[in-house]
C-alpha cells in the first residue's frame, strides 16, 4: 500500500522536549532511536511504578483486549469487582466509597468537588510549593487562586507553608472546609516533613471539624505496602490516587467515607465515570504485583541502599539528600540541567527538582547493582565538574625559584620552601 503523506504537519501546543527520541522500554530501561540504552529513574514522571512493559501488567492488558476493550455506559463487568478488591487492600478503613477518574489531576478535582458539596464552609487550605496536578481545581489549590463555581459555589484558597504546624493552626478555624496536603512534596524536590507532621495536621482538622484531604497521587505504594498516610497512622477523610496504580495508564481514584458520600450528591451525580476495562486490568495487575512480598523486599533494600550510599558520598557539592523509599532528591551547588545532561550521557535519565536538584523516582523493580551505578555515576560527574587544582612545581636557582603554573608563563620569585 502506498503511503499518503499530508502536505503539512501539525505542531503540539506548549510542549517542551528533551532532545531524545525513545522507541521502547523494558523493566527499568528505555532505548532511543539509535538503540542506546538508558536507566529510567523518572518512572515516566512517577507513573510507571513497576517499570516498563511489566509482564504481569502486559499480560493482563492483552487478555482484556482479547475479551473486550470497552463496555457500554453503566454496564458492569467482572474486572471492576477484582479492581475494587485490590484497592480494598490499600485504601484505609475509614474510607468506604471510591470514584474512578482518568488521572490523578482529575482525582484531586473530584475531591475538591466532594468538599464543596459536603461542606458549607467557604475556605480551603493548601500548602505552599504544592503540586496537585493540571486540573482546574488542582491548579487553583497549588497557586492559591480562588476556585470558581464548584458544586454551585466558590471556595477561597489559603496557602500556608508546608511542614509548619504553627502557620497552619493560625489559619485553621471553623470557616475552613478542608485541608489539602501531600505526605511528601515530590514535585517540589521530595520535601519530607518532620516526623508526626501529617498526624498533627489530622488532629488540628478534627479540632475545628475540617476535612483532611491527602493527595497520594505520587506517593501511593512507593514507601511500603500501603499509602503513605496510613503508614503514618493517619486516617484522612478523602484520599486521591493516580496513574502509578495502573503503571502509567490513565487512571485516578478518589476515596471517601460514607458520611461524605451521602452528603455529596452533586459530586456523585456529575462524576459517574466508568473505569475502562484496559485501564482496570492494568490497575488490578499493578496493585496486586506491587503488594507481593518479594517485590516489596527488593524495593526496600534498593531504596535504602540508594539513599544510604548517596549520603555517604560526603562531597562538598552535595548539600542535602532527601527522600523516602524510592523517592529521592539530591540537592547540589551545581546546575541541575547540566547534571541531567551529563547523567543522560552516562545512560541515566532523571528529573529536575529545582535549580540544583536532581530527582529520582525509581520504579519498585530497581535492583541494588543499578542503584550502585547511579551513585557512582553521580559521584564521577560531580568530581569531573571541579576545576583543575593549581599545583606549583619548584626548581631551585640559588636564591630564586621558577614557579610553573598550569597554562601560564614561567615567572621568578624569591625562593621559598614548598611543603
Amino acid at each position: 500500500m502506498t503511503a499518503v503523506l499530508p502536505d503539512r504537519w501539525l505542531n503540539e501546543l506548549s510542549r517542551t522536549s528533551r532532545d531524545l527520541r525513545l522507541i521502547r522500554g523494558d523493566g527499568v530501561y528505555v532505548w532511543d532511536d539509535e538503540e542506546r540504552q538508558y536507566l529510567d529513574l523518572t518512572s515516566s514522571g512517577g507513573t510507571t511504578l513497576l517499570g516498563h512493559n511489566h509482564p504481569r501488567v502486559s499480560e493482563a492488558i492483552t487478555n482484556q483486549v482479547m475479551a473486550f476493550s470497552g463496555v457500554p455506559p453503566r454496564f458492569d463487568y467482572d474486572l471492576r469487582e477484582e479492581l475494587l478488591e485490590a484497592l480494598s487492600f490499600i485504601i484505609p478503613v475509614p474510607l468506604t466509597h471510591v470514584s474512578f477518574t482518568t488521572s490523578g489531576s482529575a482525582a484531586v478535582d473530584l475531591a475538591i468537588t466532594w468538599i464543596a458539596s459536603a461542606s458549607d464552609r467557604p475556605r480551603l487550605i493548601a500548602m505552599q510549593r504544592s503540586d496537585h496536578g493540571s486540573g482546574i481545581g488542582g491548579r487553583g489549590a497549588s497557586s492559591g487562586r480562588r476556585l470558581g463555581e464548584i458544586a454551585g459555589r466558590s471556595l477561597e484558597v489559603v496557602r500556608v507553608p508546608f511542614d509548619d504546624l504553627d502557620a497552619l493552626s493560625a489559619q485553621l478555624d471553623e470557616q475552613v472546609a478542608a485541608v489539602l496536603v501531600e505526605p511528601i512534596q515530590v514535585e517540589a524536590g521530595v520535601r519530607v516533613p518532620a516526623e508526626g507532621y501529617l498526624a498533627s495536621v489530622a488532629e488540628l482538622c478534627r479540632r475545628v471539624g475540617a476535612l483532611l484531604v491527602v493527595d497520594e497521587v505520587r506517593t501511593a505504594l512507593r514507601m511500603g505496602p500501603t499509602l503513605a498516610s496510613a503508614a503514618r497512622g493517619v486516617g484522612p477523610d478523602i484520599v486521591c490516587l493516580g496513574s502509578s496504580l495502573a503503571n502509567g495508564m490513565p487512571f485516578g481514584v478518589t476515596a471517601v467515607g460514607p458520611s461524605i458520600s451521602r452528603r455529596a450528591t452533586v459530586a456523585r451525580r456529575d462524576h459517574e465515570e466508568a473505569c475502562p476495562p484496559l485501564v482496570g486490568a492494568a490497575a488490578n495487575a499493578t496493585i496486586r504485583t506491587a503488594l507481593g512480598p518479594t517485590l516489596r523486599a527488593l524495593a526496600g533494600l534498593s531504596s535504602e541502599r540508594l539513599q544510604g550510599r548517596l549520603r555517604a558520598l560526603r562531597l562538598g557539592e552535595i548539600r542535602e539528600v532527601r527522600g523516602s523509599g524510592a523517592l529521592v532528591a539530591v540537592e547540589t551547588s551545581l546546575n541541575a540541567p547540566v547534571l541531567l545532561r551529563r547523567l543522560e550521557q552516562r545512560g541515566i535519565l532523571a528529573l529536575p527538582g529545582g535549580t540544583g536538584t536532581v530527582r529520582i523516582l525509581a520504579p519498585l523493580i530497581l535492583e541494588r547493582r543499578e542503584a550502585d551505578g547511579v551513585v557512582e555515576a553521580l559521584a564521577a560527574i560531580i568530581l569531573a565538574s571541579r576545576p583543575p587544582r593549581r599545583r606549583a612545581t619548584s626548581v631551585q636557582r640559588s636564591d630564586e625559584v621558577e614557579v610553573v603554573l598550569p597554562g601560564r608563563a614561567v615567572r621568578r620569585q624569591p625562593r621559598v620552601v614548598l611543603q
